[in-house]
């Protein structure tokens, strides 16, 4: 037995002597078997903190910084907002002992969020985002980064620690920046220069960004009370800060209190005590008093639970709230969906000098029409059977029949779109209205497969991110060569797209088409379910559920 191994046998043998009588003793194969398992642990452990350390960067401009990591293969680096500021560019240190340049694309104020690109045109190594939701009390997490500016080569430290506690909230500073509204507590250590830097789970995932700790009398060190952004928190804003934006938070620009009411389920009432003017709260009619009962679908028991849910949502996002007011004998419910105010955080004079090159929103717009494209590639020729639905009426058959058309692109590389070719309604030919709908769902496909979006496309901008849902999307709004507006939302981990609204010409005004229920087809994924609302006014439409999908 190796002399490694005869300490850490007797570190086992230390150990039971002063355990409570129990089993026999283990053999020397039960023991070897055991310190096999540790050592292998170990190297597993030491493996992935180097394939981590290659992503992890030393993120600075002058003589302070930060840290951050790569979290794409094309180089987009997620840092802390209080790290990079408003600068334009920054400089990356990597584990390469290079500096790399880098652009800032979007920042957070709010949320302590940056994304920055690397200008280099390569692949990168990175570590992807993980889901902070199935994080538990008591997992393992490395904390990885550059603590007092130590890595003058950029080689980032490590350290090891365990998750505290989830979904903590931490109030902001500096007139509301820097809020952590849903963050992970860890006793990992995180001292001044970890800021911006990973979090990292045993599965080799970003799980947080490190920004934060508890210092109390102690001094600007870690005291074992460190604070990182959770990753899906960030997935949130992310489109946003992919289109270069200054994100704001959301806000209805009213304020809620916790009240005692012994008569209310679980005996506390959350009520609105102000409502600004102007506001979305006060536009949607909620008054003083009124009692807030839920929020995207979440039954609201406490004001911090509110605050929490709604802080890590940016502007302009629509939400549904249920609250109820109180009538001469009881409460009544009412309903609302509102799109959310923003807090603004910087000075408008600031933001307006404040431009991202073009270029790189440009990037990220093909990027998402890429993968797009990529999921949205069609059965060559295609008939679709199912059943077409309309307001008030009962379900009825249908059919549709598609045709090919293909776009050459280089050799090897074609992507093919499909244009309305026929089709039945309860047996006979389609009518003119089942027509029109059709074509517009057809075209709407294949402006996203087509090539070379300037031959459909006047203009397309990123506006940066919406809900599906619960889904965060890109939103994208292109301006066709007729005049015509058309927004797609797209989730760019799928590519799959989830909706667009367009002019519906057949019908003579806006409409939102949604696409679900996605299964495969030929061996693509294909949306079995479309449904069709008037836009932005929830009156359904048309449903279409297909039964089947093959090639015509």
């Amino acid at each position: 037995m190796s002399t490694k191994h005869m300490a850490a046998a007797a570190a086992l043998l230390a150990a039971a002597a002063f355990a409570p009588a129990g089993p026999p003793e283990r053999s020397p194969q039960e023991i070897e078997k055991a310190l096999a398992t540790v050592e292998k642990q170990e190297r597993e452990r030491v493996l992935l903190a180097a394939k981590l350390a290659d992503t992890v960067c030393a993120v600075f401009q002058g003589g302070g910084g930060g840290s951050g990591v790569i979290f794409t293969a094309d180089g987009l680096v997620l840092s802390n907002f209080h790290v990079t500021r408003l600068s334009p560019t920054m400089r990356i240190g990597l584990n390469d002992q290079r500096i790399h340049p880098s652009v800032v694309l979007g920042v957070d104020p709010s949320g302590d969020l940056s994304v920055l690109r690397l200008t280099e045109e390569r692949t990168w190594p990175f570590t992807p985002l993980g889901d902070s939701d199935a994080m538990e009390q008591g997992d393992w997490v490395y904390a990885m980064g550059n603590p007092f500016l130590l890595a003058t080569d950029f080689t980032p430290t490590v350290t090891l620690g365990v998750v505290s506690r989830i979904n903590v909230y931490q109030p902001g500073s500096m007139r509301g920046q820097l809020l952590y509204p849903d963050c992970i507590q860890t006793d990992a250590s995180i001292n001044p220069g970890n800021s911006g830097g990973p979090l990292f789970n045993f599965a080799g995932e970003v799980v947080g960004i490190n920004g934060r700790v508890s210092l109390r009398e102690r001094g600007r060190v870690n005291i074992g009370v460190g604070y990182a952004i959770s990753s899906n928190q960030i997935k949130k804003c992310l489109p946003d800060l992919r289109a270069g934006l200054i994100v704001q938070h959301g806000t209805l620009n009213a304020t809620v209190n916790d009240l005692q009411d012994g008569e209310w389920p679980g005996g506390v009432r959350v009520t609105f005590t102000q409502i600004m003017k102007p506001g979305c709260a006060a536009d949607a009619g909620i008054q003083p008093g009124d009692a807030l009962i839920t929020f995207q679908g979440i039954p609201i028991t406490e004001t911090n639970q509110f605050v929490r849910l709604i802080s890590v949502l940016p502007k302009g996002r629509r939400v549904h709230l249920r609250y109820a007011r109180l009538g001469e004998d009881s409460w009544e419910e009412r309903e609302v969906k509102l799109f959310l105010d923003g807090i603004p955080l910087v000075r408008a004079a600031d933001a307006a000098r404040r431009k991202t090159p073009t270029v790189y929103i440009e990037h990220e717009i093909d990027r998402t029409f890429g993968a797009a494209r990529k999921a949205l590639q069609p059965i060559t020729g295609e008939t679709r059977t199912g059943t077409r639905t309309v307001a008030g009426r009962d379900a009825f058959p249908i059919e549709e029949r598609f045709a090919q058309r293909t776009y050459g692109l280089t050799i090897g590389d074609r992507v093919i779109a499909i244009d309305a070719e026929g089709g039945t309604d309860r047996g006979t030919p389609m009518d003119p209205d089942v027509r029109g709908d059709l074509l517009e769902r057809i075209h709407a496909w294949n402006d996203l497969l087509a090539p070379d979006r300037g031959e459909r496309f006047e203009s397309v901008v990123f506006e940066g991110g919406w809900l599906v849902g619960d889904t965060t999307v890109d939103k994208m709004v292109a301006k066709t060569k007729d005049g015509k507006e058309r927004i797609y939302y797209i989730d760019l981990d799928s590519g799959r797209l989830l909706r667009v609204d367009l002019y519906a010409q057949g019908w003579a005004f806006w409409t939102s088409v949604y696409f679900s229920d996605w299964r495969e087809a030929g061996g693509l994924l294909r949306p079995y379910k479309v449904r069709i609302f008037e836009r932005d006014k929830d009156k359904l439409l048309q449903t279409f559920d297909y039964e089947s999908i093959r090639k015509s």
